[in-house]
């Protein structure tokens, strides 16, 4: 969790988001600067940092559930927030480090500056 942490908080964001308006004005293939996360289980955390300091998150998952509410079973799912702040992504990061899927949701659910998309 520390170097998943030290990763995004040390990274030259400012340097990769020049680059990128660059590239968009240019009229270039890109895509905004992020970091990914991928546990073990498929699980993966995408984090893109957007100029206002705030970030779009991408979480793709398996959600159990049950078929006829008798057969279990699963189904890949990605939740998508924009404008998550700073500090909901680094609770985001520990979240995920320490497999609380359910903690994630509610966290991007509540963010008090984040849009569901």
């Amino acid at each position: 969790m520390a170097e998943g942490l030290r990763a995004f908080e040390t990274h030259d964001w400012r340097t990769e988001l020049e680059l990128y308006g660059e590239l968009e004005r240019d009229g270039s293939d890109c895509c905004p600067p992020g970091i990914g996360f991928v546990d073990p289980d498929g699980d993966i955390l995408h984090v893109c940092l957007e100029v206002d300091g705030r970030a779009t998150v991408h979480y793709d998952f398996t959600a159990p559930g049950k078929l006829f509410g008798l057969i279990p079973w699963s189904r890949w799912r990605v939740e998508t927030w924009k404008g998550v702040p700073r500090s909901d992504v680094l609770d985001l990061i520990r979240f995920f480090f320490d497999g609380q899927r359910d903690w994630m949701l509610q966290k991007l659910g509540t963010s008090t500056a984040g849009d569901r998309r």
